[in-house]
């Protein structure tokens, strides 16, 4: 920290006073100023993460966040264990660190019980590391094996994205603002943010994503209205404040949509918010006008007769932010994560030998469009005239037939 005089140790001393019920960490080079601490849930993929930042610090942070990849690789023939090591390579993205790798190599006679190789943030095992480790020289020897047709990796890392300020911190000007999108994956989120991209000094950061849905009025500490959001009224017009509880501020200042390939809800992407939402002066909060699923059948009305009219329901059929994402996903059909992940965070008995025993769920491509298998091959997700939400009448042997 550098010497600062009493005036600037009087601003300080407030910013660590308001930090403590703002939900920041400590008076030290970064402080996480939004999402407070506490708030370790999220229940859509994206979160805007505000920092605090010394300008004695470099003018840039390095955000370090969650990426994952479920991967089978075919390696039946000779040429293809040669290639393994290129495919194995192109699945990382740029500034990537590895924190768990999952493997399972498919013998003609079945799968191997999966091994799990697990790495701390601070150990910094990117793939060229990696590359040299003899736990990837061990996975390459089991790959060269004649016996072996395929790998399943599950991998789950960092990736590092670098930010600049947006503006003096108005508490302190000694420091800077830094306002960032997060991407999160489902489960828990450890996410790092550090000066010059220093790991070991990295101020961390632990969310969980959830696959459910949960009312916007129902969540404590929210940021409109908040202690935090009042100190941006004295620059961004339209903010709720003690003196005026309404909301007239541009939504697309802040929540910007993304330049980055990926599935993004329409109204997000022409930035139409008050197409699904409304300020509430009641609860001082954003809320989704009319709620959902009535809001989502506006434009959906083909799923609201299918779930309106199905023999068989599926039970969160009319709950649609459980299974999709309102602004953006990385998913198709703004899924909140792939069809294999959501199913199966509730069917968990269903992971392998699904219907029968060596039936594939996953990875195993089928038909004349070559599709990868997957639950709702089978299986209708809203609802369906026939038993067990199947996709085809006649009984559970006649979906069978569809490919066999």
């Amino acid at each position: 920290m550098h010497t600062i005089n009493k005036k600037s140790a009087l601003v300080f001393f407030m910013l660590c006073i308001s930090v403590v019920f703002i939900g920041g960490t400590s008076n030290d080079d970064i402080v996480i100023l939004h999402p407070i601490t506490d708030d370790t849930l999220a229940y859509d993929q994206n979160r805007i993460f505000i920092l605090s930042v010394t300008k004695s610090a470099e003018n840039t942070i390095v955000t370090s966040v969650p990426w994952h990849i479920d991967k089978m690789i075919a390696v039946p023939s000779k040429e293809e264990k040669e290639n393994f090591a290129k495919k194995f390579y192109k699945l990382f993205p740029p500034q990537s660190s590895i924190r768990t790798l999952i493997y399972s190599c498919r013998y003609y006679s079945g799968y191997t019980i999966p091994e799990t190789l697990s790495y701390s943030f601070s150990d910094t095992m990117s793939i060229r590391t990696f590359w040299q480790n003899q736990s990837f020289i061990k996975i390459m020897g089991k790959v060269q094996s004649n016996d072996v047709s395929s790998i399943i990796l599950k991998i789950t890392g960092w990736k590092d994205s670098t930010f600049t300020a947006i503006c003096d911190d108005p508490n302190d000007d000694a420091r800077s603002l830094f306002k960032m999108t997060v991407s999160l994956f489902p489960g828990n989120n450890s996410i790092y943010f550090s000066t010059q991209g220093i790991r070991e000094n990295a101020k961390e950061f632990q969310m969980n994503y959830l696959s459910e849905s949960s009312s916007l009025s129902s969540r404590e500490k929210k940021f409109h209205n908040s202690a935090l959001s009042q100190n941006c009224t004295s620059c961004h017009e339209g903010m709720p404040s003690d003196e005026d509880t309404t909301l007239t501020a541009d939504c697309s200042s802040c929540h910007k949509v993304p330049e980055v390939t990926e599935n993004i809800h329409p109204p997000f992407a022409s930035k139409d918010c008050s197409s699904c939402h409304s300020w509430s002066n009641e609860k001082h909060s954003v809320i989704v006008t009319d709620d959902v699923p009535q809001k989502c059948y506006e434009c959906h009305s083909e799923k609201q007769e299918v779930v309106e009219s199905a023999s068989v329901l599926h039970p969160v059929a009319g709950d649609c932010i459980s299974c999709h994402s309102p602004h953006r996903s990385t998913e198709k059909k703004m899924l909140k994560r792939d069809v294999f992940s959501l199913c199966t965070n509730c069917h968990e008995a269903y992971t392998i030998n699904h219907p029968v025993g060596r039936h594939p769920v996953q990875y195993v491509s089928y038909g004349t469009e070559k599709k990868e298998i997957s639950c709702v091959s089978c299986h209708t997700p809203h609802g369906s005239q026939n038993e067990s939400l199947l996709t085809s009448s006649g009984g559970k042997m006649a979906i069978c037939m569809d490919c066999h």
